[in-house]
């Protein structure tokens, strides 16, 4: 479940939709920080430092 989640914030990220990416990596942070999947973790954990950084006043 939490890869499945993960793809969906990559995907908001593909789409330029910042805004969706950082709600929906909160919604789910919990469940991708008791994931066993390293890749899962990694994968939002990159997709909001983009999302961050892509926004209209980036954050870093």
């Amino acid at each position: 479940m939490a890869r499945t989640l993960a793809n969906a914030v990559t995907t908001r990220l593909s789409l330029g939709d910042t805004a969706e990416v950082l709600t929906h990596a909160e919604q789910i942070e919990d469940l991708v920080e008791q994931s066993h999947s390293e890749w899962s973790r990694a994968l939002v954990g990159l997709d909001v430092a983009s999302a961050l950084l892509k926004q209209s006043s980036p954050e870093v």
